[in-house]
């Protein structure tokens, strides 16, 4: 794991000093539909070797789990992947595509915060519609944010909440079930975020787990 984490670092401050426009390349192909045992969520690969970042409740309590990539969509080649390490408290797990193919697309992660105002991009899986696309501008970022989801994995408990704690970016980009463990690109395309819950009662206030949490994940 110490090598792992090594890489992981490396390869962090390493992309983050190559920043391109949001349009000047299809950041889509990083982009992975999960499927769990009860559902499917979105993930994001942050290594050609076939690591993917997601939400630690779009894969909790699954026992086979499955990615679909974006070069395999029209195929429907779906890819075994299993889980490296999660933090339940901060919602995050780090998955790796067993037998990856060469060469994937990735997302580099920025080393650099969003300003309040900033444009942001969101990818995902909205309610099954694979592969979407949307914009916002961030309205917030968040310290120690705190936030209850309802726990569906126990289907005997008819009221179990699991608690997130963290630092937060609040966006007006659209987020829906299916866009959870999916990327928040700044408009140079670096990943700043992993969009995660939204407000019940609106669409536009959505939240996503900051780079500084990601990146605190990944080298602990």
């Amino acid at each position: 794991m110490r090598n792992l984490n090594l890489i992981l670092l490396i390869a962090i401050i390493f992309f983050s000093t190559f920043s391109y426009s949001i349009e000047s390349k299809n950041k889509i192909n990083s982009v992975v539909a999960i499927f769990s045992d009860d559902g499917f969520g979105s993930g994001v690969l942050i290594s050609k070797d076939g690591f993917i970042l997601s939400n630690w409740h779009v894969i909790e309590g699954s026992k086979q789990l499955e990615v679909l990539l974006a070069q395999d969509k029209h195929a429907e080649v779906f890819r075994k992947v299993k889980v490296i390490k999660f933090d339940k408290s901060k919602d995050l797990v780090l998955l790796k595509i067993i037998d990856a193919p060469a060469n994937l697309n990735f997302l580099s992660i920025s080393a650099n915060y969003p300003k309040v105002g900033d444009e942001v991009h969101a990818f995902g899986h909205p309610e099954g519609e694979l592969w979407s696309y949307s914009k916002g501008y961030l309205s917030a970022h968040r310290h120690n944010y705190t936030a209850k989801f309802i726990n569906n994995v126990d289907k005997n408990i008819e009221e179990s909440f699991d608690l997130f704690q963290g630092d937060v970016y609040q966006t007006q980009t659209p987020i829906f079930p299916g866009n959870s463990g999916g990327p928040l690109l700044n408009k140079f395309g670096n990943l700043i975020g992993i969009n995660t819950f939204t407000n019940h009662g609106s669409s536009l206030m959505s939240f996503s787990i900051t780079n500084e949490e990601i990146i605190k994940f990944l080298i602990n």
